[in-house]
């Protein structure tokens, strides 16, 4: 019996720093508040609005976590450029591991293709999401769980193939709110 209690206690604080870390603990999905990125311009030319779980909920969306020091994020905005023309759904991106200087620049030369673009300083984001690699890319169903997650760069094959199928089976599509 005592060799069965050493082996939970070794296993069991593993796991809870697991589960803190990629986001399922407590802290996850849930209570995201994602800050905007000061500064920067949706198309409209109005200023960029962050986004909070409850956002999320009563819609499909898809959370592009990205940086701009990484030349394949910067590949994925322009085709997310392409894809929100050809498609209806709402999309909010997500600088991750990155300045807001550089995050502001990158948007000012690359484009805004995304309905809401946060910052996260301080990685609390980034770790109720579990972004593990950028780019990541994360598809909300309606009832605010994530449903599907591509870590690594995305393509228009894998786009169509994958993730469409899935953002059409989740839907309803609606704006974000602010």
């Amino acid at each position: 019996m005592a060799i069965i209690s050493r082996r939970l206690f070794l296993i069991v604080p593993p796991a809870a720093l697991a589960a803190t870390w990629f986001g399922e603990a407590s802290e996850g999905i849930e209570s995201i508040d994602a800050p905007p990125l000061v500064g920067a311009k949706h198309v409209s030319g109005a200023p960029v609005k962050g986004f909070r779980h409850a956002q999320l909920k009563g819609s499909v969306t898809i959370i592009h976590a990205l940086a701009s020091s990484r030349p394949e994020c910067r590949d994925e905005v322009a085709l997310w450029h392409n894809l929100v023309h050809e498609h209806r759904f709402q999309i909010a991106g997500l600088f991750v591991r990155d300045t807001e200087a550089d995050a502001r620049d990158f948007i000012a030369r690359t484009g805004n293709p995304y309905d809401a673009l946060a910052f996260d300083a301080d990685g609390r984001v980034e770790r109720q999401l579990g972004v593990r690699d950028v780019p990541s890319t994360f598809v909300v169903d309606a009832g605010g769980k994530i449903i599907h997650v591509l870590r690594g760069p995305l393509t228009r094959e894998y786009f169509a193939r994958t993730m469409l199928p899935i953002i059409e089976d989740a839907s309803p599509i609606a704006p974000l709110l602010a």
